[in-house]
């Protein structure tokens, strides 16, 4: 089949051999239309349908015989019967051993099922017939198995409906009893008898309807219908009713309605059990009074009810909302923050760490998952609470994840008996999400968030890494609504689980190249919409060291600068003012099976940046006895004005006027006196002051001749 475009290629030529044809859903047996049992093909409308629709056929002048039996040689009885009493009908599988066969008829014959028998498995095996107002799928994916149905001889392609045998009623009711009295085998539990349903169903000949008036069902998921479901009281009845239908509707009838319906209905406190359920959807019709209720009327309601919800919680704010003064505040009962790793990670907050690719921003939260595991400190910073910790990585596999886990134990010198502190979940390939988008753009909770809670507070997590930000949520990272309501659901998970969440993220590219050091310590690098920086408590920073950095601390950018980096506190609504950086190395660490790993370990800069300070002093020092002595080269009595002495510095030199009023206020500092040693071998005292009418001047105080 090219592309499995089974309407497209198969539907016109069933039509031409009198099968009444429909659309059926792709790998499900749902049809795609509403009211199909009323639809009446033509070859204009299997044209208008999509070709790549799974073809249902409608039964009633066609009769099918469903064998849901899960015993192949039970099957095998009731096709031989049926091949010798009835005739050869046509012979469908989907999901062996199970078989449908496909006759004509004459009679106006309804559903009918033999009595129901459980196997040792508690498999229900019966006998179905599909009659007036029913359909099966005759060419598509089966939805379990994931193959197309087969027809092992021939099929209704060459088969017309004038060419296949004939059943009637009697021989319908013979076959039951072959089944009920020879075919079963005597380990399966009977229950129930045969029967024929009695529910009304239209007269496809005589009651066709046209495409307008046709609703289709709406392509949403289970866990939208679910969602949507969720916003609706199934206390009232009315409601409760429309519920019913409107799944019945977009269900078709078929059982995976019912389900959700009795599952939706049983949180509610009037519940009367799934019989009461069942007896209703069996009078639900395709038609009902009034018009056909589509799922549509239920996100309507869903969506009434989320405002009426959201107007009730308004008003009781409101109403507590009152002028109360603080009064005296007593500190000691204020409750302590609950930081867990340095300034860095606080429980019911959240932290983003922004770095770019090849700066091992993964394995750097790895190893601050093992500073709140073990105890040990080995980032470098305060741990305040040692406890477990869940790593959400959805972007390495696992084994990817054990080596570098084992990695830093091994370095670290960690005992093993640590990684029982730490889980690891890996969604490589099927990413775990907490938030997604419905078909209207509206960010939902997805199921994960609440697993994630209850998983974490029932094993006492401290810490949880999600890895990276962008596959935990399904939103348009650039659009800034949408990544605020996603990350509403982490900080909906932070606060009820009480974890510190580190979100692991992009940067954007860097201004200029490669030099990732330029985001260092930049709340506003990360990639996207910047309110996930704002919905963030703290933010930092990793990124290489630059060739210009190695440079000015006189480090061998080759041979040690290239494998260090910093981390920078960007954002620390908790923690004052940003904290000077501290740096890592990265060094290669042999796991014991052929493979390496790159591993940090604390870089201590206290030396080298002491050595910087030190030189970078000296010279500011140089600085200011030659600007001193460069003042006294341009003064010609006891007192010249400031302007004046700039304007003679700048004829002298290179410097500009705003470059040189600089460096003498540098050098001279109001009110100061500063001793100065001039070119001319001769040495001043000199003071800067200024005037009553606020002009500066620089005042010699004393020449000293030599």
């Amino acid at each position: 089949m090219n592309n499995q475009l089974f309407m497209g290629e198969l539907g016109l030529m069933l039509n031409e051999n009198s099968y009444n044809v429909i659309p059926v859903t792709k790998r499900t047996k749902r049809p795609s239309l509403a009211n199909w049992s009323r639809i009446k093909s033509t070859p204009d409308l299997i044209e208008s349908w999509p070709a790549d629709a799974s073809i249902g056929i409608t039964t009633g002048d066609v009769i099918a015989i469903d064998i849901d039996c899960y015993d192949k040689h039970v099957t095998n009885a009731i096709v031989k019967y049926c091949d010798e009493h009835i005739g050869k009908g046509l012979r469908r599988v989907g999901k062996a051993p199970k078989a449908l066969l496909v006759f004509r008829t004459e009679q106006n014959i309804k559903k009918a099922v033999s009595a129901k028998y459980f196997d040792q498995s508690d498999n229900t095996n019966c006998i179905e017939i599909l009659g007036k107002g029913q359909q099966f799928v005759a060419f598509g994916i089966h939805p379990e198995t994931q193959e197309e149905y087969r027809w092992p001889k021939s099929c209704p392609v060459l088969t017309p409906v004038d060419s296949l045998p004939s059943i009637n009623e009697e021989q319908i009711k013979s076959l039951f009893d072959f089944f009920d009295k020879s075919c079963a085998p005597n380990d399966w539990t009977r229950t129930g008898d045969s029967s024929q349903a009695s529910t009304y169903l239209p007269d496809v000949a005589n009651d066709v309807l046209s495409i307008e008036h046709m609703k289709s069902t709406l392509d949403l998921s289970d866990e939208a219908i679910h969602n949507h479901l969720d916003q609706v009281s199934a206390e009232d009845y009315s409601q409760w009713i429309l519920v019913g239908q409107a799944l019945h509707h977009q269900f078709n009838g078929e059982c995976d309605g019912l389900e959700k319906w009795d599952l939706w209905s049983s949180k509610a406190a009037n519940y009367n059990g799934s019989d009461e359920c069942r007896g209703k959807w069996e009078t639900f019709e395709t038609i009902h009074d009034g018009g056909t209720v589509t799922f549509a009327s239920v996100i309507d309601m869903a969506k009434k009810g989320k405002e009426e919800q959201q107007r009730t919680e308004a008003e009781s704010q409101a109403n507590s909302l009152a002028f109360m003064p603080v009064g005296k505040i007593d500190e000691s009962a204020l409750p302590v923050r609950e930081w867990v790793l340095g300034h860095r990670l606080m429980k019911g907050y959240i932290t983003a760490m922004f770095a770019p690719g090849g700066v091992s921003k993964s394995m750097f939260s790895l190893l601050s998952a093992f500073s709140v595991a073990s105890g040990e400190p080995c980032t470098g910073e305060a741990l305040h609470r040692q406890g477990k910790v869940w790593i959400i990585n959805n972007e390495d596999d696992k084994p990817e994840q054990l080596r570098r886990l084992i990695g830093i134990a091994k370095h670290h010198e960690i005992d093993d008996s640590v990684l029982n502190n730490i889980a690891l979940s890996c969604g490589y390939g099927n990413p775990y999400v907490t938030s997604t988008v419905d078909k209207d753009g509206t960010v939902v909770h997805h199921p994960n968030a609440e697993k994630i809670i209850s998983e974490a507070k029932a094993n006492k997590v401290n810490y949880l890494i999600i890895d990276p930000f962008i596959s935990i949520h399904q939103s348009d990272e650039n659009d800034n609504n949408s990544i605020q309501k996603a990350v509403d659901v982490l900080k909906h998970i932070a606060k009820e689980a009480n974890v510190a969440i580190e979100l692991v993220h992009h940067t954007r590219k860097a201004t200029g190249g490669s030099d990732s050091e330029a985001h260092a310590g930049n709340a506003d690098a990360g990639r996207g919409a910047s309110s996930l920086k704002d919905a963030c408590r703290v933010v930092t920073t990793l990124s290489r060291m630059s060739k210009k950095t190695a440079k000015e601390l006189s480090i061998d950018y080759e041979e040690v600068g290239r494998f260090l980096v910093r981390l920078d506190i960007g954002k620390g609504n908790y923690s004052g003012p940003p904290e000077s950086a501290k740096w890592f190395k990265q060094v290669s660490v042999d796991i014991g099976n052929g493979d390496a790993v790159g591993v940090h370990e604390v870089f201590d800069m206290t030396d080298i940046e002491a050595i910087v300070a030190s030189k970078k002093a000296q010279k500011q020092k140089d600085q200011v006895r030659q600007s001193l002595s460069s003042v006294c080269s341009v003064i010609d009595n006891d007192r010249t004005k400031q302007v004046d002495v700039i304007r003679l510095l700048v004829k002298q030199g290179d410097l500009k006027g705003t470059a040189w009023e600089a460096r003498v206020r540098e050098a001279l500092p109001l009110g100061i006196k500063r001793y100065a040693f001039a070119k001319d071998g001769k040495e001043y005292w000199l003071t800067r002051s200024k005037k009553g009418d606020n002009t500066s001047s620089i005042v010699i105080d004393k020449l000293l001749a030599r």
